[in-house]
């Protein structure tokens, strides 16, 4: 009994340090996009989003060479900046491929985000405890 009892521990401490890696990754790319929009705010239209990626970034010398482009899950970031009007700007960044995530997980890392954090739920993008809804058209992304 004391074997299963360590296993399981093992595994929830597993859990809780890929938490703290999604987590953090998270906490990276989302600063650097909103530097980058700022420095780019003249090559985004309108009428489509501006996608850009983690090669992009490090290119441009946001993030240091050798950073990875998938997080833990081996899921990859996609950035997406949309004009609604001018001077205003929304950013969102999509995670893709890689292990899919439970509606449940994906709340749990948009909470620990912070307000910025949020998750796809109906063909909308839903903000933490319900603080922001963005409809994904805007942003030309389909799940």
């Amino acid at each position: 009994m004391t074997s299963l009892k360590k296993g399981i521990w093992q595994i929830f401490d597993a859990c809780i340090g890929l938490g703290v890696g999604l987590f953090c990754f998270a906490l990276i790319v989302l600063p650097l996009v909103y530097e980058f929009n700022k420095d780019q705010q003249y090559s985004t239209a309108a009428t489509s989003p501006y996608i850009l990626g983690v090669p992009e970034l490090i290119q441009a010398g946001y993030l240091p060479a050798g950073f990875s482009e998938t997080n833990l899950f081996s899921q990859r970031y996609h950035p997406r900046i949309v004009q609604p009007a001018p001077l205003k700007f929304h950013h969102m960044i999509f995670l893709t491929g890689g292990a899919p995530l439970s509606l449940s997980a994906a709340r749990k890392m948009a909470m620990r985000i912070g307000g910025s954090g949020g998750y796809i739920e109906g063909g909308s993008a839903r903000g933490v405890m319900g603080g922001w809804t963005e409809p994904l058209y805007a942003f030309s992304y389909t799940c």
